[in-house]
């Protein structure tokens, strides 16, 4: 009998969640994959950040840094289809876009707090046994200053699991 719960699952790199890492050199992805036995459907994709950097400048910046060189990709494998984005997210102007109308910002204590969260209105099913997979990869240096101490992307549904 099959085993239905719901779960957030974390994008992760070497069991890391958070993408405030430096990938000018190497870039750096963080995965979710779902075991060959699961089906993940998801209905929202949720991003977080924190640290003392702010959006102020929507077009020239990112986060607190110079606009992206590189920018943020991502990849999404579902079946036979895999979708890449390289370089989307460059600018804070391209993560509120990104995220769209669910995007807050607030301060809370010395720390100014981003979330966005992204409700998919027909949920995405990955399927482990196709190898289905969601990648986010960090192109730039995300380092420099401690301006993000904490940014993650966790993807939230529910899991079936089978025998």
């Amino acid at each position: 009998m099959a085993t239905v719960f719901p779960v957030r699952r974390f994008l992760t790199n070497a069991g890391s969640m958070n993408m405030a890492v430096n990938g000018s050199v190497t870039p750096v992805a963080f995965n979710m994959t779902v075991a060959a036995n699961e089906l993940f459907s998801v209905d929202e994709l949720i991003l977080c950040m924190t640290g003392t950097g702010t959006i102020a400048q929507p077009l020239t910046e990112f986060w607190d840094f110079p606009l992206l060189t590189n920018g943020i990709s991502t990849d999404l494998k579902l079946g036979t289809t895999t979708q890449t984005l390289t370089g989307i997210l460059k600018t804070n102007f391209d993560l509120i876009q990104f995220i769209g109308a669910d995007f807050l910002g607030k301060v809370i204590g010395t720390r100014n707090v981003v979330r966005g969260v992204i409700e998919f209105k027909t949920p995405l099913t990955f399927n482990g046994a196709r190898g289905d997979f969601y990648r986010i990869t960090i192109r730039d240096n995300l380092t420099n200053g401690g301006k993000i101490e904490n940014m993650t992307i966790c993807l939230r549904g529910t899991m079936v699991t089978k025998p």
